[in-house]
């Protein structure tokens, strides 16, 4: 009895521990011009291995066809195979792989376009992605794996710097009394009325966000912020992104200062109103890879004043990146767009100004 429970708990713990194999061959390149090519195979084993979360066995011999591919999969035990082929056309290079099961069914294939032998470090590193998430070749971009030639196409929307500006708008909803603030009338003839309160159950919330983006997936924005028409401000936000995808959660907290909107009463008239203000936030940013963001976020914000102001806001912001100036031609809009950007932050944050301030 005790032999047939030994025997059931290894056989048990072989299933459960057993490794799924995945077998990655050397890409095919019929014209045997590509002299980087058991290099390129490499970095593509490297990038399958990173994704890949069983073991992955690579063979340096290419296959010419699917069918051998499969057959030597079979022969080598492994699960899955990946063939792949490199093809020139014209000045550029294609570059096509599948991911085929050991029975020869075709789990998933892809294709991506090289304009030179260095877009073959980030092309099969997004290819390896791909195949293995099983998503097409642009959902599995990330900051690391654009070609040369995205990031040079700024009209179509990539990325092209680590700075962006842009516009800010939401609502927050103060806690309890907060951001609330006594007023009475006082009437050129006759007794003043008693102190009213003036509470607010949600503020529109208007900013300008300036958003700086560092390679270790880490962000520093700065903000001017209205809750009108109760308070403005200045945030320092620090921010830490989560993944390097088109979609990219975030959190983080920052420091600032605010001024709330002082109460109409005489003996409130060395009340202190403004103060350091301290904030959390999380969120996501969406359209990472691309010239223009979006990020919606839930923000907490306590201004350290007489009264402890606080509230939760919920905001969407839309941010730009600066286009950079063409060096190949002698024309260049690198002065008007800052300009632009210049003027309409300045109308933005004296309009914010005049409204706090009413």
């Amino acid at each position: 009895m005790k032999k047939w429970i030994v025997f059931i708990a290894l056989f048990s713990s072989s299933v459960c521990f057993a490794q799924e194999k995945l077998l990655v061959l050397q890409p095919y390149e019929p014209a045997n011009t590509l002299e980087d090519i058991s290099t390129i195979g490499i970095l593509f084993r490297h990038s399958v291995e990173n994704f890949y979360e069983g073991r992955v066995l690579y063979h340096s011999t290419p296959c010419q066809d699917e069918e051998q591919a499969v057959a030597l999969a079979v022969e080598m035990q492994c699960d899955e195979v990946i063939f792949s082929e490199i093809h020139r056309l014209g000045g550029k290079w294609i570059f096509t792989a599948s991911l085929l099961s050991a029975t020869g069914k075709v789990e998933f294939n892809e294709r991506g376009t090289a304009q030179n032998i260095e877009d073959f470090e980030p092309l099969t590193n997004r290819m390896a992605r791909a195949l293995i998430m099983r998503e097409s070749l642009d959902a599995a971009a990330t900051t690391e794996n654009i070609v040369a030639q995205e990031k040079e196409e700024g009209e179509e929307g990539r990325r092209l710097s680590n700075f962006s500006t842009g516009l800010t708008i939401g609502y927050i909803f103060p806690s309890g009394n907060n951001l609330a603030y006594y007023e009475r009338d006082e009437p050129l003839f006759g007794p003043a009325s008693e102190p009213r309160l003036h509470t607010y159950t949600q503020m529109i919330k208007l900013g300008w966000m300036n958003i700086w983006e560092f390679h270790n997936n880490l962000a520093v924005s700065a903000e001017v912020l209205s809750f009108i028409p109760a308070s403005i401000g200045c945030d320092v936000n620090f921010l830490h992104l989560k993944k390097k995808t088109d979609v990219t959660p975030f959190f983080g907290g920052g420091i600032g200062a605010h001024i709330v909107a002082a109460d109409n009463l005489e003996d409130n008239s060395n009340k202190r109103n403004s103060g350091p203000t301290f904030n959390v936030q999380a969120g996501a940013m969406f359209f990472r890879t691309y010239n223009m963001h979006v990020l919606a976020r839930a923000q907490y914000h306590l201004i350290i004043n007489e009264d402890k102001d606080q509230g939760l806001s919920l905001d969407i912001s839309v941010v730009m990146r600066k286009k950079e100036k063409d060096r190949s031609s002698n024309h260049s809009d690198s002065f008007d767009v800052p300009l632009k950007y210049r003027i309409i932050g300045a109308v933005i944050v004296g309009a914010i100004a005049a409204l706090a301030g009413e």
